[in-house]
């Protein structure tokens, strides 16, 4: 385990490794870090086209979680990497696919981790050329307020949702 990850210092404790939801992974960051957990049943794996999204089991920590680090630091998944930001695809076509990154404001390290629009923006890029590969023309830009706003009504009726049916199955 990497001792040079500043998210060791989170006030937290590592909230979003800790508490996984909707990791978004191309195929190849599948095949490294998840494909193994899939197989056992830790997550279970979502697909946007051909971006894998992972959720944990009922633990919500993410299976590469272990003795309070990330085991697979070294090669974590580029949106690990790219956090506090976190991608999104927005609307994809059999010829193209809109990306959209936002930040994550809750991450109490947020000022500290938080990368310049070209940084992001230029890891996003990698991310979906090894995604989406080379058939598709990808567009990548941060999320608008309007999209912003859409995205953020539509987890909440997600969560809502989630609970009326815990509640439900009683």
């Amino acid at each position: 385990m990497n001792t040079e990850n500043p998210c060791l210092a989170c006030s937290t404790d590592q909230d979003c490794c800790t508490n996984l939801v909707g990791l978004r992974l191309s195929k190849t960051e599948y095949d490294l870090c998840f494909a193994h957990h899939a197989e056992s049943g830790q997550v279970t794996v979502g697909r946007e086209g051909p971006i894998y999204i992972i959720n944990p089991d009922e633990k919500r920590k993410c299976p590469n979680w272990d003795c309070g680090g990330c085991s697979v630091y070294e090669n974590r998944p580029l949106e690990c990497r790219l956090f506090p930001h976190t991608l999104y695809v927005k609307k994809m076509t059999t010829t193209g696919a809109e990306v959209r990154w936002h930040a994550v404001p809750s991450c109490p390290l947020v000022r500290q981790l938080r990368m310049t629009e070209k940084a992001v923006e230029s890891a996003a890029h990698e991310f979906c050329a090894d995604a989406f590969g080379t058939q598709i023309q990808v567009s990548v830009r941060a999320e608008s307020l309007p999209e912003k706003f859409r995205r953020k009504s539509g987890m909440f009726r997600e969560k809502i949702t989630r609970r009326l049916h815990r509640l439900i199955k009683g």
